[in-house]
């Protein structure tokens, strides 16, 4: 029961004008083409130090778990909408 009530939120989540507003504001600050994602690696790729590659590193997977994040509630409705494989009548040598 509990997936049912997780799978009814989470779509109902993203069907709601707010959550397209909200993934589309952090796609633009923090998407491949983003605002905030772009400016950040123009700063640290003009840092000449020894630890520019490791803040570009740090930016890049920043990024990427920002777009992972974003991406956790159709990726859980999948998950949930799948059917669940069935085990009747068979054993660990086959069907009966």
């Amino acid at each position: 029961m509990a997936e049912n009530s997780e799978l009814e939120d989470l779509e109902q989540l993203v069907s709601l004008p707010g959550w397209a507003r909200f993934v589309e504001m952090v796609d633009r600050q923090w998407g491949t083409a983003g605002d905030r994602y772009k400016d950040a690696i123009v700063t640290a790729a003009r840092g000449e130090d020894a630890n520019a590659i490791s803040q570009l590193r740090q930016i890049i997977a920043a990024q990427r778990e920002i777009q992972l994040v974003m991406g956790i509630p159709d990726y859980r409705i999948k998950q949930l909408a799948k059917p669940e494989p069935a085990l009747v009548g068979q054993s660990r040598r086959g069907g009966l």
